[in-house]
């Protein structure tokens, strides 16, 4: 609940109007949950689907929405889940996806799902230096849409991990997005060969960062390297904070 709480007063604060009108539905899907939000910046939030697509449909049609923002599940029962199928269906949702960002040992991991450029813009106005990470799950599987160029300086990874499936319908990776990555120095592993284990061991010191198996993805190369384990060793000891920076930046963009 702090997590959905954080996430609403940070769409709150993106407002460009703080005296704009806030609408909220709790919309009536029977034994379930829904609720509908109009943000005073324009936006709109969609908060669980209801049991079925049925009452949730005649919503979306009473109202006219063809849109929706930001769309949150708050945990995967089927009262709550269910009529998201029927809101996909629908509407054209963009940019829905959780970026999570792991800290341990004083090394950040950054998954960033499907998360396109206006979300990362948004994380940039929030977390500044908090970004930071050694291992980067480059967003929507490569696409021309998400990592660009500031996002990536602020992320600054060490190694980039691009999960992605060999001659996709998508054609991800696409050339813009690789060369963005590239440009950052950081190696590049594909999932094409098989899982891919990042190993992070318990803070000990003298351990230097080590990469063992490893085939990076060469530019020059006919076909997607295949990979099956990706290796790290941080000659780090343990965090003083195990917060990191983000988890700050966040609490203070919340108190302003």
């Amino acid at each position: 609940m702090r997590k959905l709480t954080a996430f609403i007063s940070l769409l709150l604060l993106s407002s460009s109007s703080l005296w704009a009108q806030l609408n909220v539905y709790y919309i009536n899907v029977g034994q379930g949950d829904a609720t509908y939000l109009e943000l005073p910046n324009g936006h709109n939030v969609l908060i669980d689907g209801g049991p079925s697509g049925v009452p949730i449909e005649k919503f979306i049609k009473d109202k006219g929405i063809t849109r929706i923002d930001h769309v949150v599940l708050t945990h995967p029962h089927s009262d709550h889940f269910r009529g998201l199928k029927k809101v996909f269906a629908l509407v054209d949702v963009k940019n829905c996806s959780i970026v999570l960002r792991f800290f341990y040992n004083g090394t950040g991991l950054l998954f960033t799902g499907d998360a396109e450029a206006s979300i990362e813009n948004a994380m940039m106005r929030i977390f500044k230096s908090g970004l930071q990470s050694y291992a980067l799950k480059v967003g929507h599987h490569g696409s021309r849409y998400s990592s660009t160029d500031k996002f990536l300086q602020r992320v600054a990874p060490k190694v980039a991990i691009i999960s992605v499936g060999v001659d996709n319908v998508y054609g991800h990776p696409h050339r813009e997005s690789l060369d963005r990555v590239r440009a950052t120095g950081a190696k590049i592993f594909f999932t094409t060969g098989g899982t891919q284990t990042l190993t992070i061991p318990a803070p000990r010191k003298g351990v230097e960062p080590v990469l063992e198996g490893l085939a990076p993805y060469d530019p020059a190369a006919p076909v997607l390297p295949h990979v099956e384990s990706v290796i790290y060793k941080p000659a780090v000891e343990a965090p003083m904070n195990v917060h990191g920076t983000a988890f700050g930046q966040l609490n203070q963009e919340v108190a302003d």
